[in-house]
């Protein structure tokens, strides 16, 4: 419940909702995998490189995020540390 929470409220941030906007346009609003974007009915989220998971401190490091859609983020999950940009 506690690292739900801690979770949550890293997802809910100023900090992470402004890296988050600055990734989506540095990325053009495009999955760096596919290369698809909302045109396509996909969504679009900004996955963390190094998972937060195994490196907390890189949580906000601009050059630790890339845009990917759903479908490449969940496939990637926190097992690869693939840098698609």
């Amino acid at each position: 419940m506690i690292r739900r929470k801690k979770r949550d409220d890293f997802y809910n941030s100023e900090a992470w909702f402004r890296i988050r906007y600055i990734v989506l346009r540095r990325d053009k609003g495009k999955c760096q995998l596919c290369g698809r974007s909302r045109k396509h009915g996909i969504q679009l989220q900004v996955d963390h490189i190094y998972p937060r998971s195994l490196y907390p401190h890189l949580e906000l490091e601009l050059e630790n995020l890339q845009t990917l859609c759903r479908p490449c983020n969940l496939g990637k999950s926190n097992l690869f540390a693939d840098d698609w940009r």
